[in-house]
């Protein structure tokens, strides 16, 4: 009998579609390899079992060819290796393994030491300390033993501010460099100020006194003056040079009152010149007080006071020169404009001491005058000022040539 057809699916129930099987997590051949051998039970469940079968099963079904019994699964669940691939797989494996070992470690690149971060910038106040101490130092590894002999005196504390002028401040003179350097040329400066303010405000012989305590003060008056006079406009004492060398016969005497280096002397060779001065800076000049010269009586023609009138007895430095002058002798003055608010004052109290103006030259920066000494003696004028106000008292119409500091 013909078999009988199947029959068709009920319309009001339809079939459930199966669901995919879920794939096993591949084994690694490693451990594929181990379970095969019998080294190894794999653990497991029956629940994993079940599911290996069901993944099995489709690929029977679907046609594919029986896996043989020698061959097993690749690493990572690949393509299915036998045994002997796997047995080559293995020992590759443990060669790469030897050669890992034997080879020679590469040694540890050692990092590199970070450099310091850099120092911050000093701030203004500590590198006025630094310089300190640098210019500090410098002057305690050059000062020459010499240097300490020379000490002041009790009775002049200001003094105590000045000291030997070292190899430091003599390479300031020039120019400075460098932190020291300028240190030094700054410390000059203050040095030179101070000893010209001082020599502005007393008296003539306490700046002899102060001068012979310490020579040295000499060196460093010398050197801020040059540095001052090299920012004028005009040098006066070119001109008190250019009217002796033009205008006064050669056989006249002259004394150069407050002559610092001698540059008088020095330029008009030949002539014979007196060269006064409180210190002797060179061996043109002569130590004195200029209210109190060695020369005597009548035994110049010409009397020069180019910025001499320092101190606040200058009038007896003029009545010193009245008593050197020969009867009709000239005395040129020269002297900064800002100390001579008075003018007409200054000429009364040189006429006074026994002079007579003949000649005078204002100027915006400097002033220069010229005065014949009376043919008369003149003493009894000199005697007459000396009653009526004191030295210093005089001397007030003159004010100090003071430098800014700057």
């Amino acid at each position: 009998s013909a078999p009988s057809a199947p029959s068709a699916p009920s319309a009001s129930k339809p079939a459930k579609a199966t669901k995919p099987a879920k794939l096993a997590k591949p084994v690694k051949a490693a451990e594929a390899d181990v379970v095969k051998k019998g080294h190894l039970k794999k653990k497991g469940n029956a629940k994993q079992q079940q599911q290996q079968a069901q993944v099995q099963a489709p690929k029977a079904k679907a046609g594919t060819p029986k896996q043989n019994k020698s061959t097993s699964e690749g690493p990572g669940g690949g393509i299915p290796m036998t045994d002997e691939e796997i047995a080559g797989f293995l020992k590759w494996k443990e060669g790469l393994k030897k050669q890992s070992s034997e080879a020679p470690q590469k040694p540890k690149k050692q990092k590199q030491s970070e450099e310091p971060p850099a120092e911050a910038p000093l701030s203004k106040k500590a590198r006025k300390k630094l310089r300190q101490q640098q210019l500090k130092a410098s002057e305690e590894t050059q000062a020459k033993p010499e240097q300490q002999k020379h000490k002041p005196s009790a009775s002049s504390d200001a003094a105590s501010l000045i000291r030997q002028p070292t190899e430091a401040l003599k390479v300031a003179g020039g120019k400075a460099k460098g932190v020291v350097g300028k240190a030094a040329a700054r410390l000059q400066g203050s040095r030179f100020r101070w000893l010209n303010e001082t020599l502005y405000t007393t008296t003539g012989d306490k700046a002899k006194k102060l001068y012979d305590e310490n020579p040295s003060l000499a060196q460093v008056y010398h050197e801020g003056f040059r540095e001052q006079a090299s920012k004028w406009p005009r040098n006066p004492l070119d001109d008190a040079i250019k009217w002796l060398a033009e205008e006064v016969s050669p056989d006249k005497v002259i004394g150069d009152f407050g002559c610092g280096e001698a540059r008088l002397a020095l330029e008009l060779k030949g002539r014979k010149v007196h060269s006064l001065d409180l210190v002797k800076i060179n061996d043109r000049v002569t130590p004195c007080n200029l209210a109190n010269v060695p020369l005597p009586d009548g035994s110049i023609d010409v009397a020069v006071f180019c910025l001499a009138l320092m101190g606040t007895d200058w009038p007896l430095f003029l009545e010193e020169a009245h008593r050197c002058l020969r009867p009709g002798g000239l005395l040129h003055i020269a002297e900064v404009e800002s100390r001579m608010p008075d003018v007409k004052a200054m000429i009364k109290t040189v006429e006074e001491i026994g002079f007579n103006k003949i000649w005078s030259k204002p100027d915006k920066f400097f002033i220069e005058m010229r005065f014949r000494k009376n043919k008369s003696d003149g003493k009894k004028n000199a005697a007459a000022g000396k009653k009526k106000k004191g030295a210093e008292e005089r001397g007030a119409i003159l004010g100090g040539c003071i430098y800014k500091r700057r």
